[in-house]
C-alpha cells in the first residue's frame, strides 16, 4: 500500500514544465484534457476519441480532414476550446474550409474560418504547426490575450496539467461531472477534483486521484470500484486502490493478456461505476 502511495504521489508532484503553444488555453479552464494523438490513434481509444473530433460529436468540430491528424490535442473548458498542435498546411485548410461553406475572417493578423453552423466550432490558422478550434468569441480571446503580454494569465489547473504532459491521454478538472472532464472519465460520481493519464501500450496502465466531499466518501467510493471489479479478475489483479484523507488513489497496470481477457468479459450487475477497460464507452 505504501508502494502504491509513493508512486502514485510521485506522479503528480512532480515537476513539470508545459509546452509555449498552451498558453492558449483560457485562464478560467475548469477542465483540461490532453491527447498524444499520434500515439493515441494506433490504440483501442482511438475510434472513441476520433468520434468526440468528428462532425456531430461533442467537442463540435468541423467537418476538416486537415484538422483530424494533429500530433497533440489541448482542450479546456468550458467552451472546449482546443489546441491542435501538428502539421496543418495552409492551402488545405482554406481549400477545405471554403469547401465547407466557412467564411474566412481575420482577427489580429489571423486567419479564421467561421462555422455557418451554430453546433459547430470555427477554427484559427494561427501558423502551419498551430491551430484553435472553437466557438469564434474564444478564439478571439485567445488570439487577444496572447498578443498582449500584460494579459497573458493561466487557470490554476495548468501546474497540474503540466505533470502529465508526457502522457498519452490525461485529465484534470477542479470538479465532476464536468462538460468535458466527463467525456473522458469513466466515473459517473460527485468529486471535488480529479486528475489521471493512462497509456494504452503493451497493455493498460493508468493512474488517476479522485477527491471526494469527506473521508467517508472516498472510503465508500474504494469499495464500490473494489465491488466493480470482482467481475473481472483479470482486472482486479491488475488494479490497487486506496484512499489518502479525502482522495482516492487508483494505478491500473494491464498487460495485453490481462487487458485481452477484461474486454471479453461482461460484468454479470453493473453498478454505477463504470470501468475504463470494459467495453470501453470514456478513455481514462
Amino acid at each position: 500500500m505504501k508502494y502504491l502511495l509513493a508512486l502514485v504521489a510521485a506522479g503528480f508532484l512532480s515537476a513539470q514544465s508545459n509546452p509555449s503553444w498552451w498558453k492558449y488555453t483560457s485562464p478560467d479552464s475548469t477542465a483540461i484534457v490532453g491527447i498524444q494523438w499520434k500515439t493515441m490513434r494506433a490504440t483501442l481509444f482511438a475510434p472513441l476519441i476520433a468520434a468526440e473530433m468528428a462532425p456531430g460529436g461533442s467537442l463540435g468540430f468541423p467537418n476538416l480532414e486537415v484538422i483530424r491528424n494533429p500530433d497533440q490535442i489541448l482542450i479546456g473548458g468550458p467552451g472546449m476550446l482546443a489546441v491542435e498542435y501538428g502539421t496543418f498546411p495552409a492551402a488545405k485548410l482554406r481549400a477545405q474550409a471554403a469547401g465547407a461553406g466557412m467564411k474566412r475572417t481575420t482577427f489580429k493578423s489571423v486567419e479564421i474560418w467561421v462555422s455557418p453552423e451554430a453546433d459547430v466550432h470555427s477554427v484559427a490558422l494561427l501558423n502551419e504547426k498551430l491551430l484553435l478550434v472553437g466557438e469564434l468569441d474564444a478564439i478571439e480571446e485567445a488570439v487577444a490575450r496572447v498578443a498582449d503580454g500584460k494579459k497573458r494569465s493561466y487557470s490554476p489547473l495548468m501546474a497540474r496539467a503540466a505533470r502529465y504532459s508526457k502522457e498519452d491521454l490525461w485529465v484534470v478538472t477542479t470538479a465532476l461531472p464536468d462538460p468535458l472532464a466527463s467525456l473522458f472519465v469513466p466515473f459517473e460520481i460527485e468529486a471535488n477534483g480529479f486528475e489521471g493519464s493512462i497509456s494504452a501500450w503493451n497493455g493498460l496502465h493508468a493512474v488517476a486521484s479522485i477527491e471526494r466531499a469527506s473521508a467517508a466518501k472516498a472510503l465508500d467510493f474504494a469499495d464500490t470500484l473494489a465491488e466493480t471489479l470482482a467481475s473481472r479478475p483479470a482486472m482486479a489483479e491488475g488494479t490497487e486502490i486506496t484512499t489518502k484523507d479525502r482522495a482516492v488513489l487508483i494505478r491500473l497496470d494491464l498487460d495485453d493478456d490481462q487487458l485481452a481477457s477484461s474486454l471479453r468479459r461482461t460484468p454479470t450487475a453493473p453498478g454505477t461505476v463504470t470501468v475504463a477497460a470494459s467495453a470501453p464507452v470514456h478513455p481514462v
